[in-house]
């Protein structure tokens, strides 16, 4: 079936052709190849040379965390097998003596963090245990405080002025909700007062009776004198009991209020206080026990990352497959891979290719990445298995230009497309160099003639030489390989030569492949 080719290799079939068939600038087609124009199927393709790689790779990472320069490493190409999986076997080893350096200073960091992290928490407990007895105590004096209180002057009158002191204290001994201690004092020197009255009234009636019986001489004056001096005496334990209900009014019950309402104002910013202080208290030592915590869990995850790094000095074998070295780039310039070298974080040491399934690599130019999709088939050749070809199919291709090759050719611009093999085996190998060639698309009732019978004249049209001698503008359409589409200018029957004169008329030359107008090299227009 007739295929695309490129034009470098186009170049030499021109000049193959024209050696063949012995052209003449002469316009003759004696002694010249002739091709019958055919109408058929003509298939549409998309060539271009990459190499073989896996479509899936295990890449080996250096995951020390920091630069680690490589101690032992398994030579390239060695095959990982299952029982080096089983029994663990080493492939990398890395310098690990700063690492364990590092541990140590970690560990002991760590044990310090743990001991403050303990002591920050039973701090809190202790803290919270003093804050719940003071508290407490704040509040009991708090309710002795007012108990004292209302005991002072009865509930109401302690509820009434419960959080404002009143102007005139004394005047609450004539309060009608008096209770209390006062109540009972003001009763007791009341009645105090009026006993004392009475008493002094009686002696007063018993001085008068006698009196009038000292008159008559019917008493002694003795006795008169005795009464006399009752009158005296009760008459001051009257004034005594008075002075008394005044300094309890005056004096004594106003000092007993203010200093139990002051007491009971006290205690309740006491209380306050204590659950201020309390509160201050707990958030210190809360916080002092976030930070140890904070501090014990960066001390556990920098010992974790010290433990992690010192493991990933080792890589053992976890998965089979053979081993491959990175290609380095252009620019790095450090050496390949091999020990003493000093591997970056992160950085692939090397690779464990999944050779049950195989793919080609190719680099396709912009002017024809539009013509392909995913899924399109394609036909593989190796230049390592000459004589056989492979079938595959388009598997991705790049929505953007590839950095690595602009940034190497600014001037050209290309996209990483990937075939996948159809089926694979032990004769494929990453690193082989292979030809792809994609079927874009297939036309059918289609005529066509090889591209080498294809002139451009002076003034840019396409021409085909017939047998005749006649020279016959053409339109052209697709192309593959070797052929390309004529959508007018010739019938099939008709015979056109192989290899025809220049028609600019100017000096022998071989004609890079003819197009039409939106016609791109080796595609579909």
């Amino acid at each position: 079936m007739p295929r695309h080719i490129p034009l470098l290799a186009l170049s030499s079939l021109l000049l193959a052709a024209f050696l063949a068939t012995g052209c003449r600038r002469d316009g003759t087609a004696k002694g010249q190849e002739l091709y019958t124009v055919t109408r058929g199927s003509l298939d549409i393709t998309v060539l271009a040379s990459g190499n073989v790689e896996t479509a899936r790779s295990n890449n080996i990472l250096q995951k020390v965390g920091c630069p680690a320069k490589i101690v032992t490493i398994v030579p390239e190409g060695t095959m990982v097998t299952e029982e080096d999986v089983e029994k663990g076997t080493v492939l990398v080893q890395f310098d690990a003596k700063d690492l364990e350096d590092q541990l140590y200073e970690r560990q002991t960091a760590f044990e310090n963090a743990q001991a403050s992290a303990v002591t920050a928490e039973e701090t809190l407990a202790i803290q919270i245990s003093d804050n719940e007895s003071a508290i407490r105590k704040a509040e009991l004096d708090v309710l002795y405080a007012h108990g004292d209180l209302r005991k002072l002057v009865g509930d109401k009158l302690a509820a009434t002025f419960s959080n404002q002191e009143p102007q005139d204290i004394p005047a609450l001994l004539n309060h009608p909700d008096l209770d209390g201690t006062a109540k009972l004092n003001l009763t007791t020197y009341l009645g105090d007062i009026e006993l004392a009255q009475t008493k002094l009234n009686r002696a007063e009636q018993t001085l008068e009776y006698t009196r009038k019986l000292f008159e008559k001489q019917f008493v002694s004056k003795n006795d008169y004198e005795n009464d006399q001096l009752d009158v005296q005496s009760q008459s001051k334990s009257l004034e005594a009991t008075k002075g008394k209900y005044e300094i309890f009014r005056r004096f004594d019950f106003e000092k007993d209020f203010q200093k139990a309402w002051a007491t009971w104002q006290e205690s309740r910013r006491s209380l306050e206080r204590a659950q201020a202080n309390a509160k201050i208290r707990l958030t210190t030592a809360e916080s002092k026990l976030r930070t140890a915590k904070q501090t014990l869990a960066q001390a556990r995850k920098r010992l974790e990352e010290a433990q992690e790094a010192l493991r990933n000095c080792t890589i053992t074998a976890t998965m089979t497959g053979m081993v491959v070295y990175p290609k380095l780039p252009r620019w790095d310039n450090s050496g390949p891979i091999q020990p003493g070298k000093e591997i970056r974080n992160e950085q692939v040491v090397f690779t464990l290719p999944d050779l049950s399934q195989m793919q080609v690599k190719v680099s396709i130019p912009e002017a024809q990445i539009d013509m392909l999709t995913v899924g399109q088939t394609a036909r593989i050749t190796l230049d390592a298995i000459p004589g056989r070809s492979f079938s595959g199919k388009l598997s991705s291709k790049g929505i953007l230009p590839s950095a690595e090759d602009e940034w190497l050719n600014p001037d050209t611009k290309v996209y990483t497309v990937k075939i996948d093999f159809d089926e694979s085996g032990s004769h494929l190998r990453p690193g082989m160099t292979a030809t792809v060639e994609i079927l874009v698309r297939r036309l059918e009732g289609v005529a066509y003639v090889p591209i080498q019978a294809v002139q451009t004249d002076g003034e840019g049209r396409h021409r085909c030489l017939l047998a005749n001698g006649e020279s016959r503008v053409v339109s052209l359409g697709g192309r593959s390989r070797s052929f390309v589409e004529v959508v007018q200018g010739l019938e099939a029957g008709e015979q056109v030569l192989m290899c025809p004169p220049d028609a600019s008329g100017g000096e022998e030359e071989e004609e890079e492949a003819p197009g039409e107008s939106g016609v791109q090299a080796g595609g579909a227009p």
